[in-house]
């Protein structure tokens, strides 16, 4: 039996699969030696849960000055 989908609107436009997986996350670029989290078949994109369970608002080490908004385009 499959596990059903999550949508989570501001990562990602389609509905995704809750997933573990050893690989580099395409939300931050970190290579996480556990990595729970979410994964869209059609698009070959893998979230972490951290990243993809976070709020509006993030704070990326790439920006560290503030927290960053997101925003889906």
């Amino acid at each position: 039996m499959e596990s059903e989908g999550v949508s989570l609107p501001l990562i990602h436009e389609h509905v995704m699969m809750p997933w573990n997986d050893l690989r580099k996350g395409d939300c931050c670029e970190r290579l996480e030696a556990i990595s729970e989290g979410y994964y869209c078949k059609i698009c070959d994109f893998f979230v972490h849960k951290k990243c993809g369970d976070s709020s509006e608002y993030i704070q990326h080490p790439i920006h560290p000055v503030h927290t960053l908004q997101l925003q889906h385009l």
